[in-house]
């Protein structure tokens, strides 16, 4: 999980977390989450909706402890053709703040 904050000088952060998603309910948009789909979404850990944009998992790196880290370039997700109604980039939503740990805060320009 990353998540980016622009504060003083033009001097950006990036919060970079260790989470324990458990079972995910994937989703396509927001609008599947407020149909009949939603009702399954109620019996998981973490709920994921797709981006427009997703890394390319040939290049998905495997740390010792099991952590997946998608390290490949963005591409177009394939599966979303329309332009509109999608996110740009993918959102997970986990339910449990205690299965997030941050690992590192990186300081950037």
């Amino acid at each position: 999980m990353q998540f980016k904050l622009e504060i003083f000088l033009g001097q950006k952060y990036a919060l970079l977390c260790e989470v324990a998603v458990g079972s995910v309910f994937t989703s396509n948009s927001l609008y599947d989450l407020q149909t009949t789909k939603s009702a399954d979404a109620k019996n998981k850990d973490t709920l994921k909706i797709s981006g427009k944009n997703i890394p390319n998992d040939k290049f998905e790196v495997t740390a010792s402890t099991g952590v997946r880290l998608p390290v490949g370039e963005l591409e177009k997700n394939k599966e979303m053709e329309q332009s509109w109604g999608y996110m740009e980039y993918s959102e997970y939503i986990v339910k449990d703040r205690s299965n997030v740990i941050i690992r590192y805060l990186v300081a950037f320009e």
